[in-house]
């Protein structure tokens, strides 16, 4: 996986140069929030759990934007689950917004509702 950063942005590509995912972030007050676009399989839960470590670790509450997300694996979903804890241990809160219909349906079969 190659990871190309600008700015706020985190572009990962496969080694054939196929765009992957992407992970935009802004700070504002208490509050990260981090923009999803694109596939988190296996590969790419890794590199999102690398990121949402990292923010959950900082004294900020966590609002994920999923819009752009066309595929969540499970181990993408357990990095959710770990990083809500993390926040939870700061007195924060970590939301899930803007989750597409078919992806929403996934997270409350899963039981992620109470995060929607």
């Amino acid at each position: 996986m190659i990871r190309r950063i600008q700015g706020d942005t985190a572009s990962y590509c496969r080694e054939d140069g196929q765009l992957t995912a992407v992970l935009r972030e802004q700070l504002s007050g208490d509050t990260a929030t981090l923009w999803l676009r694109g596939s988190f399989g296996n590969e790419m839960a890794h590199e999102l759990g690398d990121e949402l470590e990292a923010l959950a670790s900082v004294d900020l509450s966590l609002r994920l934007d999923l819009s752009g997300v066309t595929y969540l694996a499970a181990y993408a979903q357990e990095e959710l689950l770990t990083a809500q804890l993390a926040v939870e241990k700061h007195h924060r809160r970590m939301v899930l917004c803007h989750v597409p219909a078919p992806l929403r349906e996934l997270l409350v079969m899963t039981g992620f509702y109470e995060m929607l």
